[in-house]
């Protein structure tokens, strides 16, 4: 952030002058998420009921919003937009990399997973549109996707497998009566993301926190405004 020559000419004080480049964005931002959710959600053919959608949609205009404010926020603490733009690319990564998607949860080593895949944002992010889009998504596989087996002589493949779904398993088999068993192992979208850790009844809860990321992002750039101004002489 370069403010020193308003402050040299005493136009106004740094924090105006922050909050000015915030509420400047904010139209940008809105327009952002606007082309972005409906070509990236509808195309696609995803859930359009209301409550899902809109859903979507805010807290796409969430992500807008947080992108613009770290970025400010790492503009007002670094010294140059030369080191600025290499500290953003390694927060973004960090980000990436630690909110269950490019490693599932169970896999994060436990240092890792009991801090910095709480606090990471984009955790909020993912769970959000994950748990929105699939809850109660009925899942129908391909033939190629059925687990194909055998069931032992004498057995349907419902009979081989009933204690298997009696024990909570998730899937369900497209013959139940024949002995050449096919198995889908998703039946809803709810059994595939709550191994991840994700839950429906999660969804506001993880935004409200995503909108408090942006808050975060607002204090940091006052803050840092304020008291490291590498412009001040």
């Amino acid at each position: 952030m370069i403010s020193f020559r308003e402050q040299m000419s005493k136009a106004y004080k740094t924090f105006p002058f922050a909050l000015s480049m915030v509420i400047a964005e904010m139209p940008y931002s809105f327009l952002c998420a606007v082309f972005f959710f409906i070509p990236i959600y509808y195309i696609p053919g995803l859930n359009s009921d209301s409550s899902r959608a809109g859903y979507q949609f805010f807290i796409i205009l969430i992500t807008e919003v947080f992108s613009v404010t770290l970025a400010q926020a790492i503009a007002a603490l670094t010294p140059s937009p030369f080191i600025a733009a290499y500290v953003n690319p390694f927060i973004i990564i960090i980000f990436a990399l630690f909110c269950g998607v490019t490693i599932p949860k169970p896999q994060i080593p436990k240092f890792w997973r009991v801090w910095l895949y709480e606090l990471n944002p984009f955790t909020r992010l993912i769970g959000g549109m994950v748990v929105t889009e699939l809850h109660n998504l009925p899942v129908a596989c391909t033939p190629a996707e059925y687990n194909q087996f055998r069931a032992p002589d004498g057995q349907s493949c419902g009979e081989y497998m009933r204690d298997f779904f009696a024990s909570g398993a998730p899937g369900y088999l497209l013959d139940e009566r024949a002995n050449l068993c096919n198995y889908c192992a998703f039946k809803v979208g709810d059994e595939f993301y709550n191994p991840l850790g994700y839950s429906f009844s999660n969804r506001w809860r993880d935004l409200g926190i995503f909108i408090a990321f942006i808050f975060s992002n607002l204090a940091i750039l006052f803050v840092a405004a304020r008291f490291l101004n590498f412009n001040r002489r």
